[in-house]
């Protein structure tokens, strides 16, 4: 019995972006949250995403409430803090709302994406093998087996795991 084969997308070194530059441009923050704490990314257990929104929700735990980063807001400048004296009460931020228009700031700006790869990119000799074993056993469809033949090799470049 044969599995069932996979749906393979063929792309070309073109096909992918280079996001850093754009990035740079459009993310002010990274690392404060709302509330002005840092980020500690890697002790972050679950993350939340919502269309649409600039705010990034995530959490230290598998429970409890969420914090929020929001990835476009520059973050406050950092201060050395100063000495005063206790405040009798203090207030209260208020909750933070996303406004309906914070895409606007982007509409009138044009952003270049620059290739990623400017020639075609090889796999290692272990990724190849394993991708002519999957042909072989129909997992692949035949039809790409040329593609598949002529993918550039090279004992440089590390395998790796998704």
């Amino acid at each position: 019995m044969n599995p069932k084969p996979y749906e393979v997308v063929m792309m070309n070194y073109t096909d992918f972006s280079n996001f850093k530059q754009l990035a740079s441009q459009i993310v002010g923050n990274h690392n404060v949250d709302v509330d002005g704490k840092p980020v500690r990314f890697l002790n972050v257990k679950t993350f939340r995403f919502e269309r649409g929104s600039t705010v990034i929700q995530y959490r230290y735990g598998y429970t409890g409430p969420f914090q929020s980063l929001d990835f476009l807001r520059k973050p406050p400048p950092k201060r050395k803090p100063r000495k005063m004296p206790p405040k009798k009460a203090q207030k209260k931020n208020p909750p933070f709302v996303i406004p309906e228009n914070i895409f606007d700031n982007f509409k009138d700006r044009l952003y270049q994406l620059s290739l990623l790869y400017h020639t075609l990119q090889p796999i290692s000799i272990e990724k190849k093998k394993d991708l002519m074993t999957l042909l072989k056993n129909n997992v692949i469809p035949q039809c790409y087996s040329g593609f598949q033949e002529a993918l550039l090799l090279s004992k440089k470049v590390k395998d790796t795991f998704p």
